[in-house]
């Protein structure tokens, strides 16, 4: 399987939207957050939002991104999950390593979380990658 937060995150990388494992400015982990800097974007596979399709090659896998702002700018958090979600949302199709993302969709809109405990502003989206992926079962490719 490939691995959909790495592929995700690459794609925000390239979008601009943050640096991976940056120690200022907008840092991109997955897996797990770090608690620095406070300006975070975390990219979490969550499973399969549907079932493979049991014929054709084509995966359905989630992501959560979660976004940490500074304790004073609620706002730049809030306009940070907006242009990730326009980043993703609609990408064109595309080869990626283990596969081809041929498509991403909105699970569910863009939530507030309230703040964490040092009082900093949280952000939510859930997303659908359309994968098909390389490597071989008994599936047929598209």
């Amino acid at each position: 399987m490939a691995d959909i937060e790495a592929i995700v995150s690459a794609i925000l990388v390239a979008a601009g939207i943050g640096v991976l494992n940056a120690t200022s400015g907008w840092s991109i982990h997955y897996g797990k957050a770090s608690d620095s800097p406070d300006t975070t974007i975390t990219i979490t596979h969550t499973g399969y939002s549907q079932s493979s399709n049991p014929k054709w090659l084509l995966d359905y896998p989630s992501v959560q991104i979660i976004v940490r702002g500074s304790p004073s700018d609620r706002q730049a958090a809030k306009n940070k999950i907006i242009a990730i979600r326009e980043a993703l949302l609609g990408i064109p199709a595309a080869d990626v390593t283990g596969g081809r993302i041929d498509g991403i969709t909105e699970i569910s809109g863009i939530a507030p979380l309230g703040f964490d405990a040092k009082q900093r502003p949280l952000f939510s989206c859930n997303m659908r990658i359309i994968f098909e992926p390389s490597s071989g079962t008994y599936r047929v490719p598209l």
